[in-house]
């Protein structure tokens, strides 16, 4: 229904709004890994960050992030997500708990986010993101 439709709509415009406002700015995103502006935007146009646009440009989303670095196996994670796959979906992929990703040391099933933190390989990961 129409209501069901404007209902997600306006969930996924505050999940994206907020998640813009939360981002990191790119002179953030160099302070906190230690390297340059430059080198941000560096890593934006490669893929190796994922970026989204905001008022004042592209911003980093925190999802990314843990400890003052990306997470292990970012990179290869980012690669295999389409170019298509909208923002809102993509941090839903990072944070939301998957059962396809079962943890044996931790004995629960972890967000793609969690399993990267947490040392797991991003195999499983990539597999998972190829489908978004």
């Amino acid at each position: 229904s129409q209501e069901i439709a404007a209902a997600n709509v306006t969930i996924i415009a505050g999940e994206y709004a907020h998640m813009v406002a939360t981002a990191y700015s790119q002179r953030e995103v160099a302070k906190r890994l230690g390297v340059s502006t430059s080198r941000v935007r560096q890593r934006l146009d490669s893929g190796s960050l994922y970026g989204v646009v905001g008022p004042a440009g592209r911003v980093c989303p925190q999802f990314q992030f843990a400890d003052g670095a990306t997470l292990p196996g970012l990179e290869r994670v980012l690669a295999a997500i389409s170019p298509n796959a909208h923002p809102v979906a993509v941090q839903r992929f990072f944070l939301t708990v998957s059962p396809d990703l079962e943890s044996e040391a931790l004995g629960v099933a972890l967000s793609a986010r969690d399993w990267l933190q947490t040392g797991h390989s991003p195999e499983p990961v990539v597999l998972l993101a190829r489908e978004l």
